[in-house]
Order: C-alpha cells, then structure tokens, then sequence
C-alpha cells in the first residue's frame, strides 16, 4: 500500500527537518515522511527522464481536480495516503518537471513563460484497482506509476504535447575519488546473497514480495546535517546531491561504476546554513563536498554532457474540472 508521502519545499534556517526520503519518481522527487514543520524536497537529479512505454499508456488518476493558486506562498507541497495524490501551489513548470523526472530547468525546453510560471493545486484519486496493485508492487513501481498518471493528467486537462531532445548542458558527474569509493554492499544485499546461497531455488511467494529498501533519511539543524541511507542504489545518492544548493540546480551523473546497494551516512555543515564569514574550522562539520570525498570515497567534476530534454510543442490553461 502506498505509504503517506508528504514533502514541502524549501529550507528555512533555524530550522530542524527530520524525514526519510525514498527516491520518489516524481521530481525523481523523493518520497518523503516528515517529522518536522518545515521540510525540503529534492529534485531528482539524473539526466535520464521517464518515458512511458507502450504498456503503460493508460495509466491515469480516476478523478482530478485542477485550480488556480494566488496565495502568493512561498510554501509548495506534495503528499498522497492510500488511494489520494495532491500537490499544492507548484507552477506548471514544476509539475512538468516532476511528472517526467527532470533536474533542471534547462532540460524544459519553449512553452509559455507566462502559463509556466503560473501555479496550481492538484487533487487526485487514485482507482480502487490501482490501489489493490500497489499492494503487489514495490516502491520504485508504484512511484513510476504515479509519474505517469501525472503525464497524462498533463496530457489530457493542460493539452501537453512535447518531444524530447538532447542538449548539452552544465551538469556534475559523481566519480569514485583517489583510492576509491568508501562503500560497502548493504546488510540487507548480503542478507539476500547470503539467502541466495542456502536456497538456490526461492518459493514463488518468496520472490513475489515487493523489496522495502532504499530509503534514505535526512535530518539538518543549524549547524549540522546527516543524510542516513540503508539499502541504497547510487542513483538515490545523486538525486540527494542533485537536491543541494552546492549542485547549483545541474543534474548529476553517475559514473562511479557502481550498480549495488549500500548503506551509508554523510554529516556535513549544509551551505544554505554556513555563512559567508564563517571558515571550516567553526563549521562542526565539512562541507558537502569535503564530506563526500571523506567520508563515502567520492568526487563531483563539472562538465557539460548530452541531456535529455523536453521541447514544449503545445500548452493551455488546463481545461474545467
């Protein structure tokens, strides 16, 4: 069953934000449960957008309500429970970023600045059938099918028509640093391995169940920040550092080599917090980057790479509910 995902963005210092993310399609958006007033949502941060196939064409919410949103916050939010997905005051270039997976803005591509910039609220029910699936799937499924729910909400209510393209663009690729990565395949990985080698020959049903890993936690203060991942893929780790105000909105790309799951934990001192005065030595922690390279083995290099992006063809102003 689909958990109660709630996220708001932006980060407001002072402030303390305690929540665990799962890598949540939309934004290649995290799954977030939060445990604190304010909470920040990461946009994903991979190159690659998602693309329904032709299987999955007739993925759509049951119902949805569209409306306008003048409330002139800063505040944007999206949450689901069950068989409910809402978004609150995200402009239409938001949304369309989140229902295809895009990091950045330069991976969108033409429409209307005007309607772009304009921001609405989504309420959505999900169909009872769509519900008792979900049941089945695991989480990385359930949220692809949300994502594309979304694209045809965005077909069908706001008439999207679009392409894509590839650009090249400014992006960040993670790499393994000198002496490579500091990262161990995660207990859950070698429970299975391990479970693997004693019964080579899993039940039906054992195989049938959906995996519950992946899930990353991140808890910032003032002063400090802790990002506590188990069971993790590395594309969670860049759709985290995609997130950041250090990535300066680029996407991110994994080149480290690595395709297990690890479990691993990241403390470091977050810029938007540090001032501009204030040197490493006062900080409790480093800075992301330092951290990275200490503390997981990696690196970020900047480069400009073949992305793909979404060329606008046509946009309205969503039709009435």
């Amino acid at each position: 069953m689909m958990g109660r995902r709630v996220s708001d963005f932006g980060l407001r210092s002072g402030n303390e934000l305690d929540c665990r993310l799962r890598p949540f399609s939309l934004f290649s958006l995290f799954e977030i449960l939060c445990f604190a007033a304010v909470v920040f949502t990461p946009i994903g941060g991979n190159s690659q957008l998602i693309k329904r196939t032709s299987s999955e064409n007739g993925l759509s919410f049951e119902v949805a309500t569209i409306n306008p949103n003048g409330s002139g916050s800063s505040r944007d939010r999206i949450w689901s429970r069950t068989d409910e997905y809402h978004l609150q005051n995200l402009s239409l270039r938001q949304i369309i970023k989140a229902a295809y997976g895009a990091a950045s803005d330069d991976q969108l591509i033409g429409g209307p600045d005007q309607l772009l910039s304009r921001r609405f609220d989504i309420n959505a029910k999900l169909e009872d059938s769509d519900v008792r699936r979900f049941h089945l799937e695991t989480e990385g499924a359930q949220e692809r099918e949300l994502n594309l729910m979304l694209q045809s909400l965005l077909d069908e209510r706001f008439h999207l028509r679009l392409h894509f393209a590839l650009r090249s663009m400014p992006a960040l690729a993670l790499l393994p640093a000198k002496g490579g990565a500091k990262l161990s395949s995660s207990a859950l990985e070698q429970a299975k391995e391990a479970a693997g080698n004693q019964d080579p020959h899993p039940t039906e049903e054992a195989m049938s169940k959906p995996e519950k890993g992946d899930s990353v936690t991140i808890r910032i203060q003032t002063r400090r920040a802790e990002v506590v991942a188990i069971d993790a893929s590395i594309d969670s780790l860049t759709s985290f550092l995609a997130s950041q105000p250090e990535s300066n909105k680029h996407p991110i790309v994994n080149k480290t080599g690595l395709t297990g799951r690890y479990d691993w934990t990241l403390r470091w001192t977050p810029g938007t917090l540090r001032g501009p005065e204030a040197g490493d030595q006062n900080a409790e922690q480093p800075s992301l980057i330092t951290a990275l390279h200490e503390q997981l083995g990696l690196r970020l290099i900047s480069e400009k790479d073949p992305a793909e992006a979404i060329a606008i063809d046509h946009l309205e102003i969503p039709s009435d509910n």
